[in-house]
């Protein structure tokens, strides 16, 4: 069975829109070394990630983010990754892709998603 290496690449998408629906408008991708050694946490990607994701202004970020399981997966099925489950999740998703026979230590990313939404505005009251 292969192990975790302690460093891997990562693919972030940001999107404007909800989780789990068809968002189609990226608002950016960039690549990280992601840490998965036995001290990266759920935090530390998402410190990576929030960089990015206030330099787009005016939209909110609620801390998810979301990593597509393996290829072909279609968006509604992404996995919201847990602070209890995190290191688990990442080494999952590798094993199941180094089970491929075409795997590639060196081509294989990570995909994370993030979603940011419009702020709710409130309604205008009349007096």
């Amino acid at each position: 069975m292969a192990a975790l290496p302690n460093h891997c690449r990562a693919q972030i998408t940001i999107k404007k829109g909800h989780a789990l629906t068809d968002t189609r408008q990226v608002l950016t991708q960039f690549e990280i070394e992601l840490n998965t050694s036995e001290e990266s946490t759920l935090e530390l990607l998402q410190a990576q990630v929030n960089v990015e994701a206030l330099q787009q202004r005016g939209l909110i970020w609620k801390q998810d983010i979301y990593v597509k399981p393996q290829a072909n997966t279609a968006q509604r099925d992404f996995k919201l990754l847990e602070t209890s489950a995190y290191r688990q999740t990442l080494t999952n998703i590798f094993r199941n892709a180094a089970k491929r026979k075409s795997f590639n230590l060196e081509a294989f990313r990570f995909q994370f998603y993030v979603y940011l939404q419009e702020p709710i505005s409130e309604p205008s009251k009349v007096f």
